[in-house]
């Protein structure tokens, strides 16, 4: 769990806190081998999560007097499911820059990243 009270905190946990402060979940880091679910939430604050190309994400949550974007082009990789909260604070999604995964000699896909 990466938490950030504040001051800013970054990894690649599957949760992350940012209570005026300022938090990063780089999943580029590590290769994610299925579907997997994340909890975010930003209460005067700002988390940015940076999705692996190709991954396809679905967001469900709440944005009061704030703002959750997701900026990630839908590729056929494992769906992230990013559950959020922005409480009076921004959640921003994007897709990490890297290489597009390698396929086989049909042209899947090889998983993971």
């Amino acid at each position: 769990m990466q938490l950030a009270i504040f001051g800013s905190a970054s990894g690649a946990d599957e949760t992350a806190i940012a209570l005026f402060g300022n938090a990063t979940l780089d999943l580029t880091l590590q290769p994610i081998l299925a579907d997997t679910t994340l909890t975010i939430a930003a209460i005067f604050g700002g988390v940015k999560v940076i999705v692996p190309p190709g991954a396809r994400v679905a967001t469900r949550g709440l944005a009061l007097f704030g703002e959750s974007r997701v900026k990630v082009q839908p590729g056929d990789g494992p769906t992230i499911t990013i559950r959020n909260l922005a409480l009076f604070g921004d959640i921003k999604i994007v897709e990490g820059q890297g290489s597009v995964p390698p396929t086989t000699r049909t042209g899947e896909r090889i998983f993971p990243y």
